[in-house]
C-alpha cells in the first residue's frame, strides 16, 4: 500500500500513520488508534475501508456499551 498520497483538500503530501482518535457518544469518550492518511498541510484525514475496519469493531461494542446493550463478543459467545 502507498504510504504517501496527495491532499484532496490542500494538495500537500499526506503521510500514512496511526493516530490517536477520541469518538464521543452520549457523554463518554473512547479512545482508539485510527489508522489514516494524514495531510501535513491541513487537518484533512483520509480512511481506506481497512482502516475503518480496524477501529470499527471497538465503536460498535462502545455504542453498545453505552446504550446498555450486549457486545458483538458477548452475543458470541451465548450463541
Amino acid at each position: 500500500m502507498t504510504e504517501t498520497c496527495k491532499c484532496p483538500n490542500c494538495g500537500a503530501q499526506m503521510n500514512r500513520d496511526i493516530r490517536p482518535e477520541e469518538i464521543t457518544y452520549k457523554g463518554r469518550t473512547l479512545t482508539v488508534r485510527q489508522p489514516g492518511f494524514y495531510c501535513a498541510g491541513c487537518d484533512e484525514v483520509v480512511l481506506t475501508a481497512a482502516d475503518i475496519q480496524a477501529t470499527e469493531p471497538a465503536i460498535v461494542d462502545f455504542r453498545a456499551q453505552t446504550e446498555g446493550l450486549l457486545s458483538a463478543g458477548e452475543i458470541a459467545r451465548i450463541r
